[in-house]
């Protein structure tokens, strides 16, 4: 979520000092010097390029929202390089804004912030609205790719505020669940498939809003609805694979706790119809999903990083099929 540089298609930005360097990817084999936008007043914390090409960054007083074509204009200053751009449009309030996310398909940027609430805009006319009752900051930020689900995390609460296209969260009741140690990281799977969440402790743990897959080892149906896996222990036998690969181990991580500090689904394949479970031999599986998963990618505080199979069983729980690591 702490964007310090970010690429959408052919223009580059990144944050420097108070103020962010533009750029465009050029096809020829030639360096120009980046365009600087207008300097703000204090430091500039994540910056990124929104789908409609619009650059957001976010400081103290809130979020600067700079137009696609004043973006192209500061990047193809060559000579000087310093091209003073002032700020579109401000999505302001009082405090820091600290990492952006924005919706994958409606007009809605998620804020973090120092305090222990979660802010959201409407770009489109620049609605603000605040949820609280956080127990501290908020840590970890993801969206569902249909942009129906906003997961957020502080200390070890997770909470999934359900979203419907440009009304967001209005009236809407998150799903809350706890996984008693301090959540890092959050990942939904593609095509509505679940969420992970990695916490401290080194584990994984996967969530779904309609309780596929059988999410709880010997749940009925309706126990399943928003329940939330077992742990899997992911650190471990990362750090198991790594070293039977021949990875080097990392300096003074020997018999530490590893936490899970990041996450991102890779790949997967999907099919017409749900994949059904029980004693037929098909493995049980989230809706849309057949019995190729995407593979989980897993990045330890450690410095380990691994990619992970993981597949529901015949009982409900899910476990790793296959993983691979280096450290």
């Amino acid at each position: 979520m702490h964007h310090r540089i970010f690429f959408r298609g052919r223009l580059w930005a990144a944050a420097a000092g108070k103020t962010v360097a533009c750029g465009e990817v050029s096809t020829e084999c030639s360096e120009t010097a980046p365009g600087y936008l207008e300097p703000l007043d204090h430091h500039v914390d994540s910056v990124l390029i929104l789908a409609d090409g619009r650059l957001a960054t976010a400081s103290f007083g809130g979020i600067f929202l700079y137009s696609t074509d004043q973006c192209h204009a500061v990047a193809r200053q060559s000579n000087p390089p310093v091209a003073h751009a002032p700020c579109a449009h401000v999505l302001d309030f009082e405090g820091w804004a600290r990492s952006l996310l924005p919706a994958p398909t409606v007009p809605w940027l998620a804020a973090t912030t120092e305090t222990s609430m979660l802010r959201l805009w409407r770009v489109t006319d620049r609605a603000h609205f605040v949820i609280y009752g956080y127990g501290g900051p908020v840590d970890a930020l993801a969206w569902r790719d249909d942009s129906t689900q906003l997961a957020s995390s502080s200390g070890d609460e997770c909470a999934v505020w359900p979203f419907s296209g440009l009304c967001g969260p209005a009236g809407g009741t998150p799903s809350k669940f706890k996984t008693g140690a301090r959540i890092n990281c959050l990942a939904f799977a593609p095509r509505g498939g679940p969420l992970a969440i990695g916490d401290e402790r080194g584990n994984v743990y996967l969530w779904s809003s309609d309780g596929g897959g059988g999410l709880l080892s010997g749940a009925t149906a309706e126990e399943r609805v928003g329940a939330l896996s077992e742990p899997i222990a992911i650190a471990g036998q990362l750090r198991a694979a790594a070293a039977a690969g021949g990875a080097c181990s990392v300096p003074g991580s020997s018999g530490a706790i590893d936490g899970v500090v990041g996450l991102a689904w890779l790949g997967g394949r999907e099919e017409d119809a749900t994949v059904s479970g029980g004693g037929n031999g098909v493995r049980p599986g989230l809706r849309g999903y057949n019995a190729v998963w995407p593979r989980l990618l897993v990045c330890l505080a450690s410095g380990y990083v691994g990619s992970c199979g993981l597949v529901p069983s015949t009982s409900g729980a899910f476990g790793l099929e296959s993983i691979s690591a280096s450290g």
